[in-house]
């Protein structure tokens, strides 16, 4: 007959809880858990300070330089992309796990407050402060009280906002960086484990650096947030001037008014030079100035419908509707 297996029942494989037990108590897996105990503990030390010392030596964006983010994302994502790799060739779930933890409290409790506070402090106007209207008096004070150009100047304007931008810019920029070493790991974990098991263990291990990016995303959607409430704000006193006309008229008076007296010409005028500035297009990156350009259309879009709306909830417009 079929041999009898370990476990006592014909055929099959071997039991393998005896044998699992006994290596997770003997002597040599002792040792390695307690250097797996030190190695984090080490690279816990290691990520922290290198991460302070980018935070210590980082460099804003300088105007005309062409970089638009500050130094330390680069830094510090370099830190904790050469530990991660560390603890993927590591060839142990745990260890990659436990490393993955470090990472994500080292942003949450390094990068992320530090962009936080650069943010106020790259805050000319009190843009979050979440009154527009104080951060538009702080601003006419500013250009007043420095014998600079007039507020209306679209470039003092982006000068005075380019320092906020960039750190603005710089949380984006961690966002997608916390998405792609995530991607980079996975894929160094998929090459060096073997076991299925462990694979599929080794892709959910990498789930706070999702967490990471979201808020780091969190931080530059509520930045640009601010900066469009400042520049809509803006914008207000020709949506009200808008309130004032009437859009129920004739063609002979339409023909005659011209398109300028019903305040479309200056109020598309009003949005490139007071909110979508050329400057600001220049300090912010591709998906801010996307994002930006996507909030301020909506919002005049908004006020216009709410314009030309009927009844007591519209606007007004001369009454108009149609």
């Amino acid at each position: 007959g079929m041999p009898k297996s370990p476990s006592g029942k014909g055929g099959g494989a071997p039991d393998e809880a005896p044998l699992v037990a006994f290596l997770a108590n003997c002597h040599l897996m002792k040792k390695v858990a307690g250097l797996t105990g030190r190695y984090v503990e080490m690279e816990r030390y290691f990520m922290r300070k290198n991460v302070q010392k980018a935070i210590e030596i980082n460099e804003v964006p300088e105007p005309g330089s062409g970089t638009k983010t500050m130094t330390v994302v680069d830094d510090a994502f370099f830190v904790l992309q050469k530990c991660g790799l560390r603890a993927v060739s590591y060839a142990s779930v745990d260890t990659l796990s436990r490393v993955i933890r470090l990472i994500h409290e080292t942003l949450s409790a390094e990068v992320v407050p530090f962009i936080r506070q650069s943010l106020a402090d790259a805050d000319p106007f009190g843009i979050s402060q979440k009154d527009p209207l104080k951060a538009l008096a702080a601003l006419a004070l500013h250009a007043t009280g420095t014998g600079g150009p007039s507020p209306a100047s679209p470039r003092a304007l982006s000068n005075s906002l380019a320092p906020y931008c960039g750190v603005l810019n710089t949380a984006q920029a961690g966002a997608q960086y916390a998405l792609r070493l995530r991607g980079e790991l996975d894929r160094a974990a998929l090459a060096t484990l073997t076991h299925p098991r462990d694979r599929a263990a080794a892709t959910s291990a990498l789930s706070p650096l999702a967490e990471s990016s979201r808020a780091l995303a969190a931080l530059s959607e509520e930045a640009l947030d601010d900066l469009t409430d400042f520049l809509t704000a803006r914008l207000r006193p020709r949506i009200d001037a808008l309130a004032a006309v009437s859009f129920v008229i004739s063609e002979a008076d339409y023909a005659a008014a011209g398109v300028d007296d019903f305040g479309v010409a200056g109020l598309t005028a009003a949005v490139e030079n007071e909110a979508l500035t050329p400057g600001l297009c220049e300090a912010l990156t591709e998906p801010g100035w996307d994002g930006l350009v996507r909030r301020v259309a909506e919002w005049v879009a908004g006020q216009v419908e709410a314009l030309l709306r009927p009844g007591p909830s519209g606007g007004g417009g001369g009454g108009g509707g149609g």
